[in-house]
């Protein structure tokens, strides 16, 4: 189930690239209120290939817990 999204003033995406590889770091200041409850950072998005295609990307932190 979603809770926040990149829409949310409490997530923050930062981009780095280095030639072929861009790294995406993800910081969610956790609101008020915000349920407690095991959470995961879920990042989705489209990579694009040397020959220029469009491929998948997905990345998935390890659970953390909200208390």
């Amino acid at each position: 189930m979603r809770v926040h999204d990149d829409g949310d003033w409490s997530t923050i995406i930062v981009f780095e690239g280095l030639l072929t590889v861009t790294n995406a770091l993800i910081t969610w200041d956790i609101p008020p209120g915000t349920p407690a409850g095991e959470y995961r950072v879920v990042y989705t998005a489209s990579g694009r290939g040397l020959d220029g295609r469009l491929f998948p990307v997905r990345g998935e932190s390890r659970a953390f817990d909200v208390r």
